[in-house]
């Protein structure tokens, strides 16, 4: 749906994608594999290989004893193979995540019922590098019903989103004071505070701006019935991001 999209893009620009590059190619010595290549011939065109065989070089030489071209050492240096220094929480830590962060218990009947639906979307294994783009679609629709859930429960939303008045209208509520501090307490709620690696809470909220702006083009920013779904949609953008599911 577009609301689903819209809450990617969001997610994305909250530095999904930007934290997963930056941890996926850091690498400490416990963690590092190093795999040599062998030399590769480059010397000659495919042609001339083909039409020289006896000239390109027997595996089993030495390859310091082959000069190359002008006797320069074309061998391939030894290339690091990199592990992973960040993983992705699997469906069951993600769905029990979430439930811990909104508050809302994993067996609510309308989060239980999408869980069964999704939990064979959602990622398998704690490897980054199986992860997939369909895996964040089911991790936002998941969200999606989290905060759904949080924000039709007075005593959940109290505790995400404390003095956050859903009867306000939009232009009330979502003012620019209003819009600080939604961000601010989803972030710190959902993200944690002071941790390593966590996207600049400015940009992020921003970003959650921008995600605002986008869901009220051509609403009415006095009708109060709008205010419940912008907060979940800003819900699901945060809980949805790299920060809560990557470990």
């Amino acid at each position: 749906s577009g609301l689903i999209a819209m809450i990617l893009a969001a997610s994305f620009s909250l530095g999904c994608a930007g934290r997963v590059q930056k941890r996926v190619l850091k690498s400490s010595p416990q963690t590092q594999d190093v795999v040599v290549n062998p030399p590769i011939e480059t010397s000659k065109s495919i042609e001339n290989l083909e039409e020289t065989p006896e000239t390109v070089q027997d595996p089993t030489e030495d390859p310091e004893e082959d000069p190359g071209v002008d006797g320069d050492d074309l061998s391939i240096p030894p290339v690091a193979r990199l592990k992973p220094g960040v993983g992705v929480k699997n469906f069951r830590q993600i769905h029990a995540t979430m439930a811990a962060l909104t508050t809302i218990p994993m067996t609510q009947a309308t989060v239980a019922a999408e869980y069964a639906i999704l939990a064979t979307q959602l990622p398998e294994t704690n490897d980054i590098r199986a992860f997939l783009g369909s895996h964040q679609v089911a991790i936002a629709k998941l969200a999606v019903e989290y905060c759904d859930a949080m924000v039709t429960t007075p005593a959940a939303l109290n505790v995400v989103l404390p003095g956050v008045n859903l009867a306000q209208t939009p232009a009330a509520g979502l003012n620019a004071a209003g819009r600080e501090a939604i961000s601010k307490a989803l972030i710190e709620r959902f993200w944690g505070v002071g941790l390593a690696n966590l996207p600049n809470p400015s940009i992020a909220t921003t970003a959650l701006n921008k995600l605002t702006d986008d869901l009220l083009v051509g609403k009415d920013p006095n009708d109060a019935t709008l205010m419940p779904n912008l907060v979940k949609a800003l819900c699901t953008a945060v809980l949805a991001s790299g920060p809560v599911t990557f470990q």
